[in-house]
């Protein structure tokens, strides 16, 4: 997939979804199959990274990946008046989703730290773990997808020719108060002034390559996991 990382634009791959029938399986097969992918990524490609099960750690550290750990930035969003303007999107409406495969064309990443550039991988968000979380906002032409528990919101993607500063943005998701928002990329694109940082747990992020973000705080999109 091509990626911002570091301002600049990256190729880069991942490793997913990856499973042996039992019948098949200690014969050799997923180290073999790794590696075969490893060599085709070694040519044209920046880096590979992947999340993995904590089962599957030895195997990745065994084909030369290294565990990473991401952080997850979040703020604590003052008490504002609530604006509506939020539209809910259908994904399984093809006009609807026919415009947001427009928007993905013509996106800016959601961080120039660390963004995603796949109009397909975020069609199979949409479709799937991002169902009923998908907004549109049209006085910024973006969509916004965002969820929330009793512990605050998180806002997991933010789609559009440009990124808003968050404090234009709260007021359509501000419940009227005090609020500890999340969120699940990189923020540095909604011009706040601090975030605080906490461990992500569960993702078993691995990766192989140059990455040029390892000694800082960072943590990939949520929709560029495949």
């Amino acid at each position: 997939m091509d990626m911002v990382v570091a301002g600049a634009r990256r190729r880069v791959a991942q490793i997913s979804g990856v499973g042996t029938l039992p019948e098949y399986r200690r014969r050799g097969l997923n180290r073999r199959l790794t590696e075969r992918a490893l060599e085709w990524a070694r040519a044209g490609h920046d880096f590979v990274f992947l999340f993995a099960d904590e089962e599957a750690f030895p195997f990745y550290a065994a084909t030369g990946f290294r565990p990473v750990q991401e952080q997850v930035p979040s703020v604590q969003a003052s008490a504002v008046p609530p604006r509506a303007g939020l539209e809910p999107v259908d994904p399984t409406d093809p006009a609807a989703l026919a415009a947001l495969r427009r928007a993905a064309e013509r996106r800016c990443p959601v961080s120039q730290q660390l963004g995603v550039l796949n109009v397909e991988l975020l069609l199979f968000h949409a479709l799937y773990p991002l169902r009923g979380r998908l907004h549109f906002l049209p006085a910024h032409q973006l969509y916004v997808a965002f969820s929330r528990d009793e512990t605050g919101l998180r806002v997991l993607d933010l789609v559009g020719e440009g990124i808003p500063p968050f404090a234009e943005l709260w007021p359509y998701l501000s419940r009227g108060r005090e609020e500890r928002v999340e969120f699940l990329f990189l923020p540095d694109q909604l011009e706040l002034d601090r975030f605080d940082w906490a461990p992500l747990p569960g993702n078993g992020t691995h990766l192989r390559g140059d990455f040029p973000l390892e000694e800082v705080p960072f943590l990939f999109p949520f929709t560029a996991h495949a």
